[in-house]
Parts: C-alpha cells; structure tokens; sequence
C-alpha cells in the first residue's frame, strides 16, 4: 500500500463574481491556515481542531474524460462518453448535467465536465453504453454506462496531524457493449480551503469473460496515476504548506466514510471494482510540509583529468508524480567544488520517502562518498548502501532548514607514478688565454646535446636537447629514482662560431649524473670549451698551411678527445653503463626537445 499526496493546481477565475467569492474565501483561509502553521511543527502531539467555514469546504467535478491506448488519449465517438451530476440518493436512470458542458463533437465530448457538487451530491463522468443503440442517448445513465464519480465530504474541522475524509469515489461498473477503448482517464478536481485540487485517475475496462459475472477476474482497475501538488502555501512560519492526499480506504459498513483516517498506511492509490455492482473509496487528505531537494555532484582527481564524464543516476519516490520518481544525469565542469554539477531543485514533501543511487560510474572515477545537510547546515539521516541512500524528508524545524542537499562525490582512482624533472644547462668557456670574444656564436647558437636516464638497468627516457646558452632546455614526467646523464653532442663547429679561423672548439666537460626526485628539478650541466691556435713561421716555409687538429676527428669537427661533444660509441657506452643504463637499443621512448 503507497502513501499518496495530492496534486494542486492554481486556476484562475475568468468571471468577477467568482474572483469576488474566491477573495473571501481566501481571506477564511488564510485565518485557517495560521492556524494551522502556528503550532507547527509539534502540532501533531496537540491534536488540536481548527474549524472549516462552509465557504472554504469542499466541491467537486469531473472533466476530460477519454479513451485512451497506452496511456496516450485518442477520443472516439465510440467511447460515449457523458457527463452529469445528481444528489447522493440518485443511483440509476439516467441524470442531468446542472452547471456542465456535454464538451465537443469534435473532440468526442472528451472536452466536457460536470458542474460543481457539493456534500450531498455526485458528479460523474461516464463512457460505454449497455443498450447497443450507437450512443443515442445524450444524457448520461448510471443503469447503462460505466460510471465513475466524486461525492464531496462536510468537513467540519481538520485535526492537525490526521488525515481527514475529503469525500468518496464511486464506480457504478455496468456491463457495456458499445465502448471504443478498454483504457480511460479522466480529471477529478476538488475545490477546499479556496484552493483548486486536481489529480488524474485510469480506469480498466476488463473483457469479462469469466463467470459469474462476479468472478474477481472481471473486476474493474481504478487508479489514481497522480497525486503530487503544485500549488502550496506560506504558513507564519515561512515554510510552505501543501494538502496532501493519503489515499483511499474502503468505506465503513454502512458505506459511509469516517471523519478522521486513524491509520495512513491503510490508504491506497488504486481499487478493484466488482462488475455489475457499485464500488466506493472514501478519500482523505492533511497538511504537510514542502521542502526542497537538490542532487550535487563533485568530481576529485589528484591530476587534472583528460575529462570529466556523465554521471547518471536512478530515483524512485513513494508519492506518485513526484518530481523524484525519474532519474537523471549530472556533468561536473571541473574537478572539485569549483565544477559542482547539480540538479535543479525540486519540492520534496515532509514524509515523503526518495530512493536515489549512482549507476555504475566510468572508470576510473570510483563513488567516494555522499552526504546530506539541510539549509542550517544540520546532517541529514539517510539509509546508505553503496552508491544508493534512502531519504525520508522530516519536518523541518525552520524555514531555513527546509532546503536539503545531497552531494556525491566521485574520485579518479588512476595510478600516478611520482614523476620530477632535470634541466639541461649550456655554457661556452674559453682555454686558459684565449680571449672570451673569441667566441661570436652568441646566445641563440644552438647545441644538440643527447641525455639518457635510466631505472633498474632500463633506459627509460632520452633523446636530444636543442639548448642555448640564454635557454636551457626541462625535460618533465621522469620517473622518480631515475639516473640521468648527458651521454654527448652532436655539434659541429659552424659558420659565425667564432671571431676568426684562428678559434676552435676544444672539447666539453659534463656535469655528474643526477637522480630525479618528486617534484624538483635536477640541473644537468654541459660546458663547451674553444681555444685560440697560433702558427709559427720559418725561413724555409714562408707560407705554413694550417695545424692538425687535437685528435683523429675530421677538419672542422670537434675534436674526439672523450670529452668533446661528439663521442666515440665505446664511450657513449660506457657513460651508460656509469650512469646505470644497458644500451641505447633499450631505450623505451626518445624525445627531442628544444
């Protein structure tokens, strides 16, 4: 059995006479309502009885009665439909419509309703016929038709915390044989406390085949499909206020309705009508509280991530129509508090129980916790397993702890291994006497130098660095505990290098290895040095042609002394091997950088 609430719908008077009647109503009710909201929220323990003027009791009519097929409206004249009202006493024959519209041809009368009824009389609106005469008939006829209808309750006083009788659905379930569609619905609006009731109803028209015709199996399905309210109230409190619907009971055994409804868990949404026989629910309601609910999520990741996905989540709620019965999905824009992604914020009445759960969420991001708090900052109790919490709104103690918010929070779980960096340095120092304007390469001259680091005999990262002297060159994401070194140069001696052919390089000198460490630079340092040569002249050769160059390298290259930038591969293989690498060919992954 489902505990239900009612839904509410403003409507706006279209005649000054009725805006004139409603403002005096409203006036009543707002007295009523004071009443009410002033013992709030430890009312219910008082059992106190606040009075209901006759202007603000109850009315009631039915409207836009129509077949349907799915649950999707397709009016057909063959459904006739009628609709018409009578005292309670009247209960066969057929009946006028006071105050109603029959509705259009056009729209097979499902654009009619009733006038509106008050204790002491039923409204009814009716499809299918029992006399086989293609709907000849124009009024409607509780002994041929399939009729459901509302009788309105005298509620003399409302008792704060007890739902009350607000009136009593009747079924008068004919056998018909002209009937269009087995499926109906239709609209069942009260008028209470100068506020418009509305809620819808679906009525299933079984193919009795089985005999009796008292079979259970031939029993007609009348349901209530929606009960959440849209129209509330503010009480002195500055909280809102809605009525909402219980549900309905079986009527007592004189086939009236008690007053008061000791037990709302014995209301239900939905009755089963016995063919050929009259059927009766009586209908309760109280005042409850709205609050609010809003779902946030929050998406943490150690690094920034590549991507933040979609996260979906299901809702299911125990009030029929509510806005948390469907699920929905949120996007975080960023991670942290700073990309909260939230659904928009929907009421949530006091009593009212919404199961909400995190669908399975992409890896990698895990679900890492949720939490609810209400407006003041005061935690919400809540029944969790997993991803999934079960929330019963209680009543608030203050407006502004009405509003509830549950965040959830996801984390990206991917494995980052520490990582730091090394930077490679570059600087051109002169022989001892040789002049430092010997040099004109400048800042921009570029040096290709070649690095290698190595982890566990593994060489895990290198290639060559495109470095000045102004711009040394970071190399970053390097595995912690790694050794790196520079293995040598790739660099030639080039036009502009130096003041004149008198000038060459002589070599360079390398820094020792380092170690990389989380999150710091380690400097790798490479000094290239030149030299200015002299000639000597004699008698016997008065035009000398230019000196050998130190080493076996060609004319104009570095010299390959071991500690020139080009190295032989004997000893780029045995810096490696100094260094903790195995050889080139195991290098996993080379980078050029400039």
């Amino acid at each position: 059995m489902r505990y239900q609430k009612a839904r509410f719908v403003v409507r706006r008077n279209v005649s000054g006479e009725n805006v004139r009647t409603r403002r005096g109503v409203v006036s009543g009710v707002a007295m009523i309502i004071a009443a009410l909201v002033t013992l709030a929220p430890g009312a219910a323990a008082l059992a106190v009885d606040v009075p209901i003027p006759p202007a603000a009791d109850v009315q009631a009519r039915m409207l836009s009665h129509v077949g349907t097929n799915a649950g999707v409206a397709e009016p057909d004249l063959g459904d006739c439909l009628r609709y018409g009202s009578a005292p309670a006493s009247v209960t066969t024959g057929p009946i006028g419509n006071p105050g109603g519209s029959p509705g259009t041809e056009a729209a097979a009368w499902s654009d009619g309703s009733t006038g509106w009824v008050a204790f002491d009389g039923i409204a009814y609106a009716a499809h299918g016929d029992a006399r086989g005469d293609g709907c000849a008939a124009t009024e409607l006829d509780l002994s041929a038709q399939s009729a459901v209808g509302f009788a309105p309750a005298a509620v003399a006083s409302i008792e704060i915390g007890t739902p009350f009788n607000l009136g009593r659905m009747v079924h008068r379930n004919n056998v018909v044989r002209s009937l269009a569609h087995a499926w109906s619905s239709g609209l069942l609006e009260i008028k209470f406390l100068g506020l418009d009731l509305e809620y819808p109803w679906s009525l299933n028209e079984t193919p009795n085949e089985a005999d009796p015709a008292s079979n259970p199996a031939n029993n007609d399905i009348l349901e209530f499909t929606g009960t959440i309210g849209e129209q509330t109230f503010v009480g002195t409190d500055g909280i809102r206020y809605t009525l909402v619907v219980s549900g309905f009971t079986a009527p007592l055994a004189d086939g009236t309705c008690a007053a008061r409804l000791v037990d709302p868990a014995s209301a239900i949404d939905e009755f089963l009508t016995v063919e050929q026989t009259s059927t009766s629910g009586c209908l309760y309601a109280s005042i409850r509280q709205v609050r609010t609910l809003a779902i946030e999520k929050v998406a943490e990741a150690a690094q920034p991530p590549a991507s933040i996905p979609t996260f979906s989540f299901t809702s299911e709620s125990d009030l029929a129509g509510s806005p948390w019965g469907t699920g929905f999905s949120l996007t975080p824009t960023a991670t942290g508090v700073a990309g909260v992604a939230s659904t928009a914020t929907q009421d949530l009445i006091a009593g009212e129980t919404v199961t909400i759960a995190e669908t399975s969420p992409t890896a990698p991001w895990a679900f890492t916790s949720v939490a609810c708090t209400d407006g003041s900052g005061a935690a919400v109790p809540v029944t969790q397993e997993g991803s999934q919490i079960r929330l019963t709104a209680g009543v608030a103690e203050s407006a502004a702890a009405a509003a509830i918010t549950c965040r959830y929070t996801n984390t990206d779980t991917t494995v980052i291994d520490p990582v730091g960096s090394i930077q490679i340095v570059k600087t051109v120092t002169p022989r001892a006497d040789t002049p430092v304007a010997g040099y004109t390469g400048g800042t921009a001259r570029i040096f290709p130098v070649e690095w290698a680091c190595t982890l566990g005999g593994i060489t895990v990262d290198g290639g060559t660095a495109d470095v000045t002297t102004a711009t040394p060159v970071t190399v970053t994401d390097l595995p912690v505990g790694a050794s790196c070194a520079i293995i040598g140069e790739a660099a030639t001696a080039g036009t502009g290098d130096f003041a004149d052919a008198t000038y060459s390089w002589d070599g360079f000198t390398i820094g020792a290895p380092v170690t990389v460490s989380e999150g710091t630079t380690a400097t790798l340092a490479i000094d290239n040095l030149f030299v200015r040569k002299t000639t000597t002249s004699t008698p016997s050769d008065p035009t000398p042609g230019p000196l050998p160059l130190t080493g076996d390298g060609p004319s104009g290259a570095l010299p390959l002394t071991g500690s020139g930038p080009i190295l032989p591969i004997v000893l780029v293989g045995a810096l490696l091997l100094a260094v903790g690498g195995s050889t080139l060919a195991s290098v996993l992954r080379a980078r050029r950088r400039g």
